[in-house]
């Protein structure tokens, strides 16, 4: 008499087992056990939430609001036998307090570390800045005709507290800490290590990763623990965006959080119109990135193309410095005035190097004249002259440059002179002109506003979740679908903030660890211009040892 009770049991219900049930399908020779089925329907009457009945032999009934046994005689009409049928996903019998705890943990953890990285990075850029730099800094950020003003000032007056000499020099003591003088750069070869120039400066031409590393082993140098702990340090591209992209990691958790309380707490129609506009957000960042990942990646090779041109320039302006001063050093170098003529195209050479780079080189942007007569490279008749130039100093010393070459070189070494010089020039405007070669500012713009858009709507449309299977959506946190959002998020935000500071590539305070510093190479011409201009010849390459004292004048 039991067997159709049984069956009836069965009948609909998935994965649900009855309690107690034993039957014998043939020969009837197993004993069998009863089934208390008021206590079954009593189970199933303190049933008060439709989703309760998921894993027991239960149905939930609207009409009644409450769960009856499944496949009872003279069950109401209208049931529902399945769990992931009902109107809403909510039973706190089973999980109410654990669902919270389940439901916030990882926000909680995207919490702490947007937390943490705030805090690194706050406390982190306080050590690393010098005193004064927010104020004397920001308002002079870009405004590169303020260091002619600057120079105009005369040589007497003295600048704002924060633009002092002495403030300048410190910042540029690669360049400016070193005494240049008539004397030492007469001895030549002959000068003490002690009194020469640097042979290195605090940073090189260009940092390198290999450089970056810290390894003596160069295998390291690649490593992946040992890349990401660099590329993760401040002012690096994805170090500097490390804090928005945790911000939008914590944003993405917590809009997860609120389509899992939506599955829940919900019932299918209001539930359904919030799956349907996360969708609709997840189509739009999947047919937008395409396009916004070409325009970028087009517009980022062309950016390092133009920086690999920019450090290129550098290496040329330095060679045609050493062209000309190879020419020049074929001088013969027996008077005291032809010394001196020598002397002259020494520091006309660097100061046509120093106010090429100057304007685009924060360190020496706001320098005026007086760092560079107690250096030694200007004398203060010549500081007259350059404060009087119609655009800017550099087109005076080219010309003193060119009368030079005009007045002491003769024949055939006038007419090489002449060509180095004018190459010479030609790779000194080509700084300032590479600098302004800009995109247009309809596409940068574009570009700029459609990643941050795709950005910013990320986080509401994580990729690889179902959001129309409610219980999938509720019952899991989601981790990996939010970690390709911050991932991605910081991959596109790490290249807008390396173009944007690749627009000033000699900044080191913007980006220490992307910028050129043309400090290395002024240093490094400086070294070879006295190579050459000050080393005598010896006839028939005979080898003689040079006393240790200054040489006297030829006859």
């Amino acid at each position: 008499s039991e067997m159709p009770v049984a069956q009836d049991l069965h009948m609909g219900l998935e994965h649900r087992p009855v309690s107690g049930v034993l039957q014998t399908r043939a020969g009837g020779t197993a004993p069998e056990r009863s089934v208390d089925w008021a206590a079954l329907e009593s189970k199933c009457a303190g049933i008060t939430q439709c989703y309760c009945i998921r894993d027991t032999d239960c149905s939930w009934c609207h009409k009644m609001k409450r769960g009856i046994l499944s496949g009872q005689p003279g069950s109401c009409l209208g049931n529902t036998s399945a769990a992931s049928q009902c109107p809403t996903l909510r039973c706190d019998d089973h999980d109410g307090a654990l669902w919270w705890l389940h439901a916030g943990w990882f926000p909680f953890v995207c919490l702490l570390a947007w937390l943490l990285t705030w805090y690194w990075r706050v406390s982190l850029r306080k050590r690393s800045l010098p005193a004064g730099f927010e104020e004397s800094r920001r308002a002079v950020s870009f405004a590169t005709g303020q260091a002619r003003e600057v120079r105009r000032s005369s040589v007497a007056t003295v600048p704002p507290a924060q633009l002092t000499t002495a403030r300048c020099m410190e910042e540029a003591s690669d360049f400016f800490m070193t005494l240049r003088t008539f004397e030492a750069f007469r001895r030549g070869p002959h000068l003490p290590p002690a009194e020469r120039l640097p042979t290195a400066t605090d940073l090189p031409y260009q940092v390198h990763l290999p450089g970056a590393t810290g390894e003596d082993n160069e295998s390291l140098d690649h490593r992946f623990g040992v890349v990401l702990k660099i590329g993760s340090q401040w002012r690096t591209a994805l170090g500097a965006t490390l804090r928005s992209a945790t911000s939008l990691m914590l944003m993405s958790a917590v809009y997860i959080c609120f389509l899992r309380n939506a599955a829940r707490y919900f019932d299918n129609q209001d539930y359904l119109r919030v799956a349907k506009a996360t969708r609709e957000l997840n189509a739009v960042v999947v047919t937008l990135q395409t396009p916004v990942t070409m325009m970028l990646f087009f517009y980022s090779l062309q950016r390092v193309e133009w920086y690999w041109s920019m450090m290129q320039n550098g290496f040329v302006v330095q060679g045609r410095a050493h062209d000309l001063a190879m020419l020049a050093g074929t001088l013969p170098k027996r008077t005291e005035e032809e010394w001196r003529r020598l002397y002259t195209l020494y520091r006309y050479n660097m100061l046509a190097m120093f106010f090429a780079y100057q304007e685009f080189v924060p360190r020496l942007r706001f320098v005026g004249c007086e760092p560079l007569i107690q250096c030694g490279l200007l004398e203060r008749g010549e500081a007259k002259k350059l404060l009087a130039a119609h655009r800017w100093p550099l087109s005076v010393v080219e010309a003193w440059l060119s009368t030079w070459v005009q007045t002491n070189l003769t024949g055939p070494a006038r007419q090489q002179g002449l060509q180095a010089l004018r190459e010479y020039r030609c790779s000194l405007a080509s700084v300032s002109d590479w600098i302004d070669m800009r995109a247009p500012m309809s596409f940068e713009s574009l570009l700029y506003v459609v990643v941050y858009a795709v950005c910013f709507v990320m986080p509401f449309g994580p990729p690889h979740v179902d959001y129309y299977d409610r219980e999938v959506v509720m019952n899991s946190s989601h981790v990996p679908s939010v970690l390709g959002v911050t991932l991605l998020t910081a991959f596109y935000l790490a290249l807008m903030h390396l173009l944007r500071h690749l627009q000033a590539p000699f900044d080191s305070m913007g980006a220490p660890s992307d910028a050129l510093n043309p400090l290395n190479l002024m240093n490094s011409t400086e070294r070879k211009l006295r190579d050459y201009l000050a080393t005598p010849y010896l006839p028939g390459g005979a080898h003689k040892t040079a006393p240790a004292t200054m040489p006297g004048p030829g006859p």
